[in-house]
């Protein structure tokens, strides 16, 4: 898990935006990667079940209630533009988001509020590979 560990490292510069880090979840072999948003913990479990936990502090504090369709326009917002990690994990926690679980294999997000309120994003691949929805396609949030 050193690997992961200096992902984290990367992740604490700011510099990353959301699509990249999911991309580089897949190449490192992740299953699945949990942001617990009030902890401020990321979570990493990889295919061969080796277990790594990072404390990740998140500037924004999450909204009281769960607002569902501005979480799915900050969703959009973020495959249009690519927001930085920081700036899309900020506002989703302003829309009452408390936690989300990326499952690369799997290509979908999943993001909980506090009270079991959920929905989750299919993210299309081409050729295995992770990409954003274009602009005006379904944007498969249910």
């Amino acid at each position: 898990m050193e690997l992961q560990r200096e992902f984290v490292s990367n992740l604490r510069s700011r510099s990353m935006n959301f699509s990249s880090f999911i991309e580089s979840l897949d190449s490192m072999d992740i299953e699945n990667c949990h942001f617990d948003l009030l902890e401020g913990r990321l979570k990493f479990v990889s295919r061969d079940g080796v277990y790594c936990s990072e404390i990740v502090p998140f500037d924004s504090k999450v909204g009281a209630k769960f607002k569902d369709g501005e979480v799915r326009q900050v969703i959009l917002d973020n495959q249009i533009r690519s927001l930085s990690l920081q700036e899309f994990v900020g506002r989703i926690m302003a829309c009452g988001i408390s936690s989300f679980t990326i499952y690369p294999e799997g290509r979908r997000v999943m993001y909980f509020g506090p009270k079991g309120d959920c929905c989750y994003e299919y993210i299309r691949s081409e050729q295995g590979g992770v990409r954003r929805q274009e602009p005006g396609t379904s944007t498969a949030l249910q």
